[in-house]
Formats: structure tokens, sequence, C-alpha cells
């Protein structure tokens, strides 16, 4: 007995029929299982990339920053240097000052007769 073609298309049928409902049994099976298990793999991957992305980031403002820093000391040293050294002078100045008002108290030279 030989199979014609209305058979075949008969087993056809059938064999999407149970395709389908294998399909959608393993689909209910299988699927929660490979979610649970691939949602915390995903989630350590995202974090890593994340941590990655900010770390990099960290390590761009601190060299700015130190630049920042460095270009700024370098700007403000030679004004500090010049507020001691005027401060240093005006002790100086006002020593000398006390100096002259102790010979001149009266802001002039004693007249000698």
């Amino acid at each position: 007995m030989a199979l014609d073609k209305n058979d075949w298309v008969q087993l056809d049928k059938r064999f999407k029929k149970q395709n389908k409902q294998v399909a959608s049994e393993v689909t209910k099976a299988v699927v929660p299982q490979v979610i649970k298990t691939l949602i915390p793999q995903m989630k350590a991957i995202v974090s890593l990339v994340i941590t990655k992305e900010l770390s990099e980031q960290e390590e761009k403002y601190e060299k700015k920053l130190e630049e920042f820093k460095s270009e700024f000391f370098e700007r403000v040293d030679p004004v500090l240097k010049e507020v001691t050294t005027a401060s240093e002078e005006r002790l100086l100045i006002v020593d000398r000052l006390e100096a002259l008002e102790d010979i001149h108290p009266d802001g002039k030279h004693p007249v000698t007769s």
C-alpha cells in the first residue's frame, strides 16, 4: 500500500499541528528557565559595563582636575610671591619710618645752633 498525495497532505497537517503543540510546550517550559538564568547574567554584565564606564569617566575628570590645579597654581604662584615680597618690603619700610621718626620727631631735622 503506497501513500498517495492526500495521505501526505494529512500527515503534513498532523505534523504541523504536533510541531505547534511541541513548540508551545517547549516554549512554556524552557523560556522561563532561560530567562531566570540569563537575566542575572545580563544584569551582572550591564553592571560591569556601567562600572567600567564610570571608572573611565572618573579617571578623565581626575586628569582634567589635575591639569586645572596645575595651571591654576602656575598662574597664582607668581602673584603670591609678589604679595609676600610686598608684605616683607612693607615691614622694612615701616621699620625705617619708625627709625626716621625717632631721629626727626617733628618731621624736620633738629635745628642746631
